[in-house]
């Protein structure tokens, strides 16, 4: 999110990653009041322990299950009274897994600004090259 590759994605996209960007911004910024990526390492582990010490207080002991993705299916099934699965349980929230779809999204942008910039800046670029040459042939007949 402070990332200065993202960051300037984020300014340059304002169809994919910029709104992306916004949810994110505002979650941190109101849960968190952090406005940068300093603050927001210093108030992490205290946010996310207020979190869970306010889950606790408001869930009724029957209706919470206080689990770890590393115990797998067994706890989640027995708390949902459903059979525990064949198959083995899925860890999808891995840095490898996040990283790809950060890396699609920036790749994403990254066409979207490629393809405003073809856009409008081509028009541009063909304006002034002409400009120029009509320039130049009126300084080509002065003399």
């Amino acid at each position: 999110m402070f990332d200065p590759i993202v960051s300037c994605v984020y300014y340059l996209d304002p169809f994919i990653v910029r709104p992306i960007g916004r949810v994110q911004h505002r979650c941190i910024q109101g849960w968190w009041g952090a406005y940068g990526a300093k603050q927001m390492r210093e108030k992490a582990r205290s946010k996310y322990q207020e979190h869970y010490a306010l889950v606790r207080r408001i869930t009724p002991k029957d209706r919470l299950l206080e689990y770890k993705l590393s115990e797998g299916w067994a706890p989640l099934c027995n708390f949902l009274g459903k059979p525990v699965p064949d198959q083995d349980f899925p860890h999808l929230n891995e840095q490898v897994w996040l990283d790809e779809k950060i890396t699609l999204l920036m790749i994403r942008g990254l066409k979207t600004v490629g393809m405003n910039m073809a856009l409008y800046g081509f028009p541009v670029l063909v304006a002034a090259a002409m400009s120029y040459a009509f320039w130049r042939s009126a300084q080509g007949s002065t003399m």
